[in-house]
């Protein structure tokens, strides 16, 4: 019993403060005392297995976390989600849509983030997000964006539950065909509030990311064949933080998408993560579905292990 409530305790701290291997951010009393988390929870299993260098990438439904500058150059409609069971310990999951228009140059997305944890109905942990984005092209190549977040907790610990607001904003550019450049400004100005009628913030989160596409794309290959991106962020406590590095490739084109990943965190508990998954994609009617996996293997002194992860979803 004791070493599960360890590591309970452990699994919480991990994925809580923005150790974990997707991007998040610590949770922070203004008063500068650690005190819990909303974290930005694992989005996406393609994403995860680029390693999390998506910014420069990012459109479509799961805009409103990784860039909602992205939507501006979404098409038609997106629905996504994913379900997983973080080292047996923490249950986290979400569903999002997305709405692009071509013609307006713009697009909407909302989501919902769910995780939770328990144990013996000893201690138990749940957070939710709701989140709603828009994004708009200002020209052909540059697309702005921002998400507007509620967010509330439920815990059994001191400090009982809370609800808080919260903004990110985010810019994609796109000057050529074969470059994509993107900048995504997490947890602006989010404030969150206890029932001990504590507040705390979200320290603000900066990410800056580059993708190239090595071959060039054709109106006869318009999907591009080798996919290169890279990434860093940073934030109020640490200027440099985070370093991502991702490949993706098609093995059958149109079908079966390959990708590796790395990231290094730099943060208190410095830890390198590498990353991998596969996708399979096809088609039905006028309808375009994606199954995607990713496996994480952290390399840190504790041995999480790996983590895998499924997402699912469809453009129409």
């Amino acid at each position: 019993m004791r070493n599960q409530i360890l590591s309970f305790v452990f699994g919480l701290c991990l994925l809580m403060p923005g150790i974990s291997l997707g991007q998040s951010t610590i949770y922070q009393e203004e008063s500068n005392n650690v005190q819990g988390a909303f974290a930005n929870f694992r989005i996406d299993a393609r994403a995860l297995a680029m390693g999390g260098a998506y910014t420069a990438l990012s459109e479509g439904a799961t805009a409103f976390h990784w860039n909602q500058g992205g939507l501006g150059f979404s098409k038609g409609k997106e629905v996504t989600g994913m379900y997983e069971r973080l080292y047996g310990l923490i249950s986290s999951g979400y569903i999002a849509f997305a709405q692009g228009s071509p013609q307006k140059r713009e697009g909407y997305t909302a989501g919902w983030i769910h995780s939770s944890a328990s144990i013996e109905d000893t201690f138990g942990y749940s957070e939710n997000s709701i989140l709603v984005g828009y994004g708009k092209q200002v020209s052909k190549k540059i697309s702005l964006g921002g998400t507007f977040k509620i967010l509330f907790v439920s815990s059994d610990f001191e400090n009982g539950s809370a609800s808080g607001l919260g903004f990110n904003l985010g810019a994609s550019l796109r000057p050529m065909p074969q470059a994509r450049f993107g900048i995504a400004i997490r947890d602006l100005l989010t404030r969150v509030k206890w029932e001990t009628d504590r507040k705390d913030r979200l320290p603000g989160d900066v990410g800056i990311g580059v993708a190239y596409y090595p071959i060039k794309i054709t109106p006869k290959l318009p999907i591009p064949r080798v996919t290169i991106a890279g990434e860093v962020s940073g934030g109020e406590e640490k200027a440099f933080k985070r370093l991502s590095l991702g490949v993706e490739g098609w093995a059958v084109e149109k079908i079966l998408p390959l990708r590796v990943g790395f990231s290094r965190n730099f943060d208190a508990m410095a830890r390198n993560a590498l990353s991998a998954g596969a996708g399979i994609e096809f088609e039905a009617g006028t309808a375009h579905y994606y199954l995607d996996f990713a496996a994480v293997i952290d390399s840190g002194k504790d041995n999480l292990g790996t983590s895998p992860l499924i997402s699912v979803g469809g453009r129409f």
